[in-house]
């Protein structure tokens, strides 16, 4: 540590304020320091993932953040400050937060927010999110097949619980538009009850650009299988197998393509 010539004692940079709101999935951060606390960095993640490699933000005057697009989960968020390089924050500051925005039985894209380069593969998940004794679903949602070209599907790890699961694809490249048929087969127990991803689709990009990945949820929007129709993705529970429910909420993803 360096010695202080004004006044004394030493250049120890000290956060003195940490706050923080929430609104659905998006988390506002603010931070103060003492009179040492020139620059500021951070980090957050999922409280059960491993620390990403460089996850420490640059070193900024910044006391303030929005961090949107925050998956379902609880998380850890640290900040620290320092004087000047080497004269660093002996223990970041921390806390942990709740993000559960989405009230079930709902359907949500995985992650919400996803980077990818041009001409990469890349995959997302269909979550359901908090359903109970679901024993089947049609899920039906749109790409923009300008900027990406659609794979395949696979299972997702929550439909797998069940050992004879159906998961069949319908796909109209004309519209950019899929349709998925999920089923428990042959389940000696009441379904599928929790929140996880029931198909994993993958998709390679041809583009630079934005889009979002979208469940239909319109009335007014037309598929290829249903055409006008005011439920597009319905469930089927254990109770009512004769009957389609519609879910709370569906939950899209935007996909920024570099």
């Amino acid at each position: 540590m360096l010695n202080n010539p004004f006044g004394g004692g030493d250049f120890n940079p000290i956060l003195t304020s940490l706050s923080h709101e929430i609104d659905g999935s998006t988390i506002s951060v603010g931070w103060d320091g003492n009179q040492f606390a020139f620059e500021f960095s951070y980090r957050y993640k999922i409280v059960t993932d491993e620390w990403p490699e460089s996850a420490w933000s640059g070193w900024s005057t910044i006391k303030e953040i929005s961090i949107p697009y925050l998956d379902e989960g609880e998380y850890i968020f640290q900040v620290k400050s320092r004087f000047e390089e080497g004269i660093e924050e002996e223990n970041p500051d921390s806390f942990t937060f709740l993000i559960d925005a989405i009230t079930g039985p709902s359907l949500r894209f995985f992650p919400l927010y996803k980077e990818v380069e041009n001409l990469e593969g890349f995959t997302m998940d269909i979550y359901a999110e908090e359903v109970e004794n679901l024993i089947g679903a049609e899920i039906e949602f749109t790409y923009d097949k300008n900027l990406v070209s659609f794979d395949t599907t696979m299972a997702g790890s929550f439909l797998l619980t069940m050992p004879d699961n159906i998961l069949i694809q319908e796909h109209d490249q004309e519209t950019g538009a899929v349709l998925l048929t999920i089923a428990t087969a042959l389940d000696t127990g009441e379904g599928l009850t929790g929140s996880g991803s029931l198909a994993q689709i993958s998709f390679t990009s041809l583009t630079s650009g934005t889009f979002e990945l979208n469940f239909y949820d319109n009335p007014s929007q037309e598929c290829p299988w249903h055409g006008l129709s005011e439920d597009h993705s319905t469930f089927v529970n254990y109770s009512t197998p004769y009957i389609s429910d519609s879910f709370t909420s569906l939950i899209n993803a935007t996909i920024m393509i570099e």
